[in-house]
């Protein structure tokens, strides 16, 4: 998509009035990126870093503008888990800055893989201009107890060690662009050595009055970058590339569900006509409309939360049962009619009807199949449809 596609949160008053609440990019209320990193150092919980992984939250400022050899980090958080999340913040009216911000961060990265504890500690003591230790914090904080040290700084040390970061850029509203930079991190050599995660988060601003309002959300997947350790043994140059234990996720038949990558690859080897940009991004461009994407053997499903497949898009053929919708809304309490509009935009991309004399929806209970266009030339429609029918709950 062009633009990209968000939620449009309702204001709604005493007697029910509805009021579609107008975005807001900062440089229109002529508020800077310090503005964005003060609310950020004084509300960290606003960083959805668990959403990544429970690792990266809760999140404790260590400080901000900390000094590298490659510049300042805008806000330096750790966990009580003893992970280091650098955040850079970017106004996205600046076109410079959208360039250079994925390899800004990744520098900061390559300099902070040279800390250790003592450093960390210090870079929190001088900005709070406090003798209290980074750990005696925490341990006031209620994240550890006064036992923990030792374990403590060895884990984060180590963590440091192996760029076992989680870096974040955020903004008043991502840019394509960004995102396939951020697609390209780690391919080059600048990321040897390096095991760090990374992650765009935008942040919607609605102006309500006087106030504001602010909605934090993760547009990309987190990008993992594995470490990779050169060393040389008995004159033999020896690589091992390090990575981390995953648990492959089963559905409830003990079949083995696809990764997106792997989805996409086996989705391009089927569909000549399609490559994998435009997979990728169409079903980068569901998830930033608010629906998820689950996986169920050899298909995805499109779902709203508490709203289970609405539509499948299969290695085969993408489809829906319109009864099945229906039905699923009934259970929680919405009405038939909800889903009315949906099935009509809908009709325009089916690709062949149940039986030869039929009509669009003369059945409820049967396949209804999509033309793949929905990927492609048709993406536009197909986007249109889902977020008129979000916006309706």
């Amino acid at each position: 998509m062009t633009e990209r596609a968000s939620k449009t949160p309702v204001l709604i008053d005493k007697s029910n009035k509805y009021e579609k609440l107008n975005r807001l990019l900062l440089s229109q209320e002529k508020l800077d990126e310090g503005w964005l990193q003060n609310l950020l150092a004084k509300f960290p919980s606003i960083l959805p870093t668990g959403e990544i992984d429970p690792i990266y939250a809760p999140l404790f400022l260590i400080g901000r503008e900390i000094s590298t050899d490659n510049g300042r980090i805008d806000n330096l958080y750790v966990t009580p888990s003893g992970y280091l999340v650098i955040v850079e913040t970017k106004l996205w009216s600046n076109p410079e800055a959208r360039r250079a911000v994925v390899g800004q961060i990744l520098e900061y990265a390559k300099s902070v893989k040279n800390w250790d504890y003592e450093y960390v500690n210090n870079a929190y003591q001088t900005y709070n201009k406090t003798k209290k230790t980074l750990f005696d914090a925490l341990v006031a904080a209620g994240h550890k107890e006064p036992s923990d040290e030792v374990e403590f700084i060895d884990v984060l040390t180590k963590n440091i060690h192996k760029a076992r970061f989680l870096l974040m850029i955020v903004g008043d509203g991502i840019r394509e662009n960004v995102e396939k930079l951020l697609e390209s991190a780690g391919d080059t050599n600048d990321t040897i050595d390096m095991h760090h995660n990374i992650a765009l988060c935008e942040m919607e601003i609605y102006k309500i009055g006087t106030s504001k309002i602010v909605i934090p959300h993760l547009t990309a997947h987190t990008k993992i970058v594995k470490r990779t350790v050169v060393s040389i043994e008995d004159g033999n140059i020896k690589v091992d590339i390090e990575e981390e234990e995953k648990t492959i996720a089963k559905n409830q038949y003990n079949k083995t569900i696809l990764t997106d990558d792997e989805f996409i690859k086996k989705y391009v080897k089927l569909h000549h006509n399609i490559n994998t940009e435009q997979i990728s991004d169409f079903m980068d461009d569901i998830r930033n409309l608010g629906f998820s994407i689950n996986y169920a053997g050899k298909s995805i499903s499109i779902n709203l939360p508490g709203v289970t497949s609405l539509i499948n898009i299969g290695l085969k053929d993408n489809s829906f049962v319109p009864v099945r919708i229906i039905r699923t809304l009934k259970r929680r309490g919405y009405s038939e009619l909800m889903v009315n509009s949906l099935l009509e935009d809908l009709k325009p991309l089916i690709k062949h009807l149940p039986y030869s004399k039929s009509k669009p929806y003369d059945k409820l209970d049967v396949f209804y199949h999509l033309d793949d266009s929905i990927i492609t030339t048709k993406r536009e429609q197909f986007l249109s449809a889902l977020e008129s029918f979000k916006n309706k709950f």
